[in-house]
């Protein structure tokens, strides 16, 4: 399955992507990394999409409190 990335709009982060089967939040910054965040719960990437700052949410709420591997 592809995923398909949404454009972010914040300094760091240039897009997202999430795979509610797998529970994977995927984080592309426009430095070219990609990081894969795992067990990322549906409401949480509904909370980061809702958030009017996204960027904040995600050094909050994703950032170290779920697993991560960097893959690109």
């Amino acid at each position: 399955m592809t995923l398909s990335y949404t454009t972010i709009d914040t300094e760091n982060i240039e897009s997202i992507a999430y795979d509610k089967t797998t529970k994977k939040f995927h984080v592309r910054f426009k430095t070219g990394e990609i990081f894969v965040y795992y067990a990322v719960t549906e409401q949480s990437y509904v909370s980061f999409m809702a958030s009017n700052e996204k960027e904040n949410y995600y050094l909050k709420m994703i950032k170290g409190k779920y697993e991560e591997r960097k893959v690109s």
